[in-house]
């Protein structure tokens, strides 16, 4: 576990955060054709992105997708992750009902992955639909298989950082409060089921205005990375983390940057965009910086 430990101190390393750059080829292809741009844009998108001056003062590590992975190495001065998962399917015959993608072949991906020089790795689990009273098989499914994600990632010396409560349905902010905890309480009691060093763990969540699903969380957790729900508002930072604390930003930040090279026409544009985007998101934990252990 000294390797995890070391990959996990470097990615909360001064308050710094992750940026999540591994939407899949259709999503971003969907993305693209909304700005009138075409999908061979892709190659310069990302490169405008990686190549931001100044990345590396924000950001400690940036998520990429395995095929992104294999053409080209990620930012000098940022640790590189990958995305696990490969979405989620059905769990039952509703629709409403779904689990994460992505176990079968996934030691032989990661194993792939750690060759090429990934520090961590991510997965997002389904914890909804909110209020669904027969949602607890759902989180059952979800929690193990996050947990068999983790035991993976710790066997190969990576971090493992789940994504809990980001795939839910339904509006009701009570219920989905509740959810969120729910899921956390599942994929914790999941990681102490298969015996998982939680303190190589990392634990990424959407929380928004709300911070009481994190009271469920161990004391003893790797870390926590949370996730602004627009661009330019962050989340509600805990006042006294018993755990290090960042955040985790993907469309937030990147949509603004697409935006802004899409209408310019000006890499430069996209790039400040983004910068700003990071630099809004970071006050939060380096606001609360002195209360890591």
């Amino acid at each position: 576990m000294d390797g995890v430990h070391h990959r996990l101190r470097r990615l909360f390393s001064f308050g710094r955060g992750i940026l999540a750059l591994d939407t899949g080829p259709a999503e971003l292809a969907a993305r693209f054709r909304a700005e009138a741009l075409m999908p061979a844009a892709r190659a310069d998108y990302l490169a405008m992105l990686l190549g931001t001056p100044g990345l590396s003062e924000h950001v400690s590590g940036v998520v990429l997708t395995p095929d992104v992975l294999e053409e080209q190495p990620g930012p000098a001065g940022l640790m590189v992750g990958v995305r696990a998962d490969s979405g989620h399917e059905r769990l039952t015959d509703d629709d409403r009902h779904r689990v994460t993608s992505g176990l079968d072949g996934l030691a032989a991906r990661l194993t792939r992955s750690r060759d090429l020089g990934v520090g961590f790795a991510v997965w997002s689990t389904v914890a909804g639909p909110a209020g669904d009273p027969r949602g607890m098989h759902v989180l059952t499914a979800n929690g193990h298989a996050a947990a068999r994600f983790a035991l993976l990632c710790h066997d190969l010396g990576l971090v493992p950082v789940i994504r809990v409560g980001t795939r839910i349905t339904g509006d009701d902010r009570g219920w989905r409060s509740a959810t969120v905890a729910a899921a956390l309480l599942s994929v914790c009691g999941h990681l102490h089921d298969l015996d998982i060093d939680v303190s190589g763990v990392v634990i990424c969540i959407e929380v928004g205005s709300a911070t009481e699903p994190l009271t469920v969380l161990p004391d003893d957790l790797g870390g926590v990375a949370l996730i602004g729900e627009t661009a330019g508002v962050e989340p509600q930072w805990p006042p006294w983390p018993p755990w290090p604390l960042t955040f985790y930003i993907g469309r937030q930040a990147t949509r603004p940057a697409l935006q802004a090279w899409r209408s310019s026409g000006s890499v430069e544009a996209g790039r400040d965009a983004l910068l700003g985007c990071l630099a809004t998101a970071a006050c939060g934990p380096r606001a609360v910086s002195g209360a890591r252990r």
